[in-house]
């Protein structure tokens, strides 16, 4: 595991965090491993349900290129579709 050198500081109303305090009890972890992982998963969620792709611009200028031809504006059109529902990354 990689050190923990970052500090990340959270303002919670006091019921927040005894709730918080208690749920890492009861797992038996620190109340930083507990919102660390929740924040975590939380990031990871976003990112998730928020896809993107991102190029160079030489790559981008590439592809406006080639869109200036009726019958690779239909391929370009098909393979973004394909990303989209079947996406190269998936979420664990």
């Amino acid at each position: 595991m990689a050190k923990r050198t970052d500090h990340f500081e959270v303002r919670v109303e006091p019921s927040y965090r005894d709730r918080i305090a208690f749920a890492a009890s009861l797992k038996q972890v620190t109340l930083t491993e507990l919102v660390s992982e929740a924040a975590t998963l939380a990031a990871e969620e976003a990112i998730v349900v928020h896809p993107s792709t991102q190029i160079s611009p030489a790559e981008f200028d590439a592809i406006i290129a080639q869109g200036d031809e009726p019958s690779k504006v239909r391929k370009l059109v098909l393979a973004a579709r394909r990303v989209r529902e079947a996406p190269a990354f998936r979420r664990r």
